[in-house]
């Protein structure tokens, strides 16, 4: 084999690579982004109110034990509030909670105790010694859950995941353009942003099987239509723009590669007649 054809083979082998390796940290990068978004606190503290608000009905529960948190709001007390009912204790003063309107209570202690979940950890903030060891053991593996995936390290640790994917999508993107001949660098990439563009139609049917169950039962509606459907409707039109991309790159290359096949035709055409 010669050096040329060499060349040629180690050219061919880097630009199926980095092909890959781009499309590979591309939809790494996408499902990252989207995993940092779910995972933030805006995110977390959305649905977590939601849920507490129309599944477990906090606002009833705060009602209840309203005296005593009236009182505790017009204390001069620099302890902690610890949510009667619930005997969590959280980073909540009594100045905190004066100017909170009473039908906003339920609300604010579901803000509150999500926000010490999130950032100091499930099993710190649920003391679960005194339950049953049934309930505790359920209550434990549920914080080991909400611990790993539901906390401010993880979702620093997604965004540490996205900006590295990121650079080294970026990185194989230029060795694959680099390494592409001609029109081909379009179609390639375009390709690549295709087949990672396409999840929007996996995005699609979640979304109409998710709304589909909001019309078949009156489950926990605010939960599906303020926080579930708002995050896949975005997931999605992220996707579709990559998708429509990949599509104009394709299409692109595809023209210039029939423009040129063309003209190289006619110039081939011309000499011959010239001779002739």
């Amino acid at each position: 084999m010669t050096s040329k054809e060499n060349r040629a083979t180690r050219s061919e082998f880097l630009r199926l690579t980095s092909g890959v390796f781009f499309t590979f940290f591309l939809a790494l990068t996408l499902f990252s982004y989207h995993a940092y978004q779910v995972s933030s606190f805006e995110m977390v503290e959305r649905v977590g109110v939601i849920a507490a608000e129309e599944i477990i009905d906090i606002q009833s529960l705060m009602e209840i034990y309203y005296p005593e948190l009236e009182r505790f709001a017009q204390s001069d007390s620099g302890a902690p509030l610890v949510v009667p009912g619930l005997n969590i204790e959280l980073d909540v003063h009594a100045t905190d909670m004066r100017d909170v309107p009473r039908e906003q209570l339920g609300a604010f202690i579901a803000s509150a105790i999500i926000r010490e979940m999130y950032y100091h950890g499930f099993t710190d903030t649920i003391n679960s010694t005194g339950l049953p060891p049934s309930s505790r053991l359920e209550i434990d593996r549920l914080g080991m859950l909400a611990d790993t995936f539901v906390s401010k390290k993880f979702n620093d640790n997604v965004y540490k995941l996205f900006v590295f994917a990121g650079l080294l999508g970026c990185l194989s993107g230029i060795l694959f353009f680099v390494s592409s001949r001609g029109f081909y660098k379009l179609t390639g990439l375009g390709g690549s942003l295709i087949l990672v563009g396409m999840s929007a139609l996996l995005l699609v049917l979640i979304r109409a099987r998710v709304e589909g169950m909001l019309g078949e039962n009156d489950f926990a509606p605010r939960l599906m239509t303020e926080a579930i459907l708002p995050f896949l409707v975005l997931a999605q039109r992220n996707y579709v723009i990559v998708l429509l991309l990949g599509i104009g790159l394709f299409l692109a290359g595809r023209s210039g590669m029939f423009l040129t096949r063309n003209k190289v035709r006619d110039s081939v055409d011309s000499s011959r007649l010239d001779k002739a």
